[in-house]
């Protein structure tokens, strides 16, 4: 099987929208971390939204989210190698 179609077969079976629960064990995170970031406004907490009592995130913003983050991570490295730091 290619990298394409395994991705592909991945992506299909993610949910569209994550529970806080979902999106903690997905980050390694805790759930109360999770909530202490919401109620802080801070990402990718604060990426939730309500449904009834519920709070949910959908795949897709968390993974802009992260990919954001890879990016800005990489922009630092290359900036501290430049630096010879």
């Amino acid at each position: 099987m290619s990298a394409t179609a395994t991705a592909e077969l991945v992506a299909e079976s993610l949910p569209l929208l994550l529970s806080i629960s979902q999106l903690a064990e997905m980050l390694q995170m805790s759930v109360s971390g999770i909530h202490v970031q919401r109620h802080r406004g801070q990402e990718p907490g604060a990426l939730g939204f309500m449904i009834g009592r519920k709070v949910y995130y959908r795949f897709s913003e968390i993974e802009a989210f992260l990919d954001q983050k890879s990016v800005e991570a990489a922009a630092l490295a290359d900036r501290l190698r430049a630096e010879d730091f």
